[in-house]
């Protein structure tokens, strides 16, 4: 915006070398008051060379539909308004932009082209390629959800599995330790049976050889039934 001191205004390029040149005009398309040799300047260059000045003494009228429209800031120049439009990059840039990144290329003013921009198939198809993309973003984000759901499931499933093979198992394992219990317990019978048995034949056998060794000693003084018992 151009300086302004007890209402009079200033040359914004002439005040942004400190300077406070009064202005001559308002450059309309710029929205800049200028004098008139920067404005003579301004005009040098290709894309300024169709703007217009208007009088000082309509600054007013300027200046407040100046206000109504409204621009964004510059992303290269903070201090500057995205107010150009080049078709053949299809790039949107300021005045300082324009001029040094755009000087050969076809330039046009955003008022200008904005103007039916809104009911223009270009913005038609954007609309609709936001449109398609919104809804295959829900459709992937839908499909992740559902993802995580089987995910879900599988992993459940898999524990599942797990819990059931397990049981399986215990009652294999107890199965088997039911079977080899038994047979362990049948060993043992027999094996009781066989000692016991070995025992008391053992019992028999120890009590005929005690008597045997009496019927010896008894009849160490008798020859003949020695013999004849010793021989049995």
């Amino acid at each position: 915006m151009s300086m302004e001191v007890t209402g009079k205004m200033f040359c914004k390029p002439c005040g942004d070398g400190t300077k406070r040149v009064p202005a001559n005009g308002l450059c309309r398309d710029c929205e800049e008051h200028m004098c008139i040799a920067c404005f003579g300047n301004h005009k040098k260059y290709k894309i300024c060379k169709d703007h217009r000045l208007v009088d000082i003494d309509t600054k007013v009228l300027d200046i407040s539909e100046a206000t109504e429209e409204k621009f964004e800031n510059c992303l290269k120049h903070k201090n500057e308004k995205i107010k150009f439009y080049c078709s053949s990059h299809e790039e949107v840039g300021c005045g300082d932009c324009t001029i040094l990144e755009h000087k050969t290329c076809n330039v046009e003013y955003i008022r200008d082209v904005s103007k039916t921009f809104k009911e223009s198939k270009e913005f038609q198809d954007i609309v609709k390629d936001v449109d398609s993309c919104q809804k295959e973003v829900t459709k992937f984000y839908t499909s992740f959800t559902d993802n995580k759901v089987q995910v879900e499931d599988i992993y459940q499933g898999f524990l599942a599995d797990i819990k059931s093979f397990r049981d399986e198992i215990n009652i294999r394992l107890d199965k088997l330790e039911e079977e080899l219990v038994q047979k362990a317990k049948d060993a043992k019978t027999t094996d009781t049976l066989l000692i016991e048995s070995l025992e008391t034949s053992c019992e028999d056998l120890k009590k005929e050889l005690s008597q045997i060794s009496d019927e010896l000693v008894s009849r160490t003084d008798e020859p003949n039934t020695l013999f004849v018992t010793a021989m049995r």
